[in-house]
């Protein structure tokens, strides 16, 4: 029912690909937390949108530890996020797919985007070599959830 819409919506963060969206609401929340930016940025109340995919995808584009403490994050740093989900969210919203990888880092490994094929820097990478420096990315639980990292990119 529409009151259900509300109820469910009224305890959403903001949304990124919402052109009202206010990031300030969400940086409030992460820069008071201990919580690591990785289990936040997973946190609906905090930042609507983001799942597991983009919240590994964007940690790593930022080159930031999805273990870090929210109160460590620079302000700096949140808003290479939050612009960088905005921009990421809404190109995927175009055709239903997920685009975090710039061609060039493909190609530097030959690897050529072919039509609906979504690769990813990090995210189910486990094992294999990092697209930038060639470390072996990571895996581990964090909040439930797997987290997909570069040791070496992520510091």
């Amino acid at each position: 029912s529409p009151d259900q819409v509300r109820a469910t919506t009224s305890r959403l963060g903001p949304d990124p690909i919402k052109e009202d969206a206010q990031a300030e609401k969400a940086w409030e929340r992460i820069h008071k937390s201990s919580r690591t930016i990785g289990g936040m940025l997973m946190d609906q109340s905090i930042i609507a949108g983001i799942g597991n995919v983009y919240r590994a995808e964007l940690l790593f584009r930022a080159q930031l530890s999805p273990f870090i403490p929210g109160k460590q994050v620079a302000k700096e740093k949140f808003e290479e996020i939050w612009n960088d989900s905005v921009n990421l969210l809404r190109l995927g919203s175009l055709d239903g797919k997920i685009k975090t990888v710039d061609e060039k880092h493909l190609a530097m490994h030959g690897v050529e985007l072919h039509g609906c094929t979504q690769y990813s820097y990090v995210y189910k990478r486990t094992g294999n070599d990092c697209l930038i420096c060639g470390e072996t990315v990571k895996s581990d639980t964090l909040d439930g959830r797997t987290v997909y990292w570069c040791p070496q990119c992520q510091k």
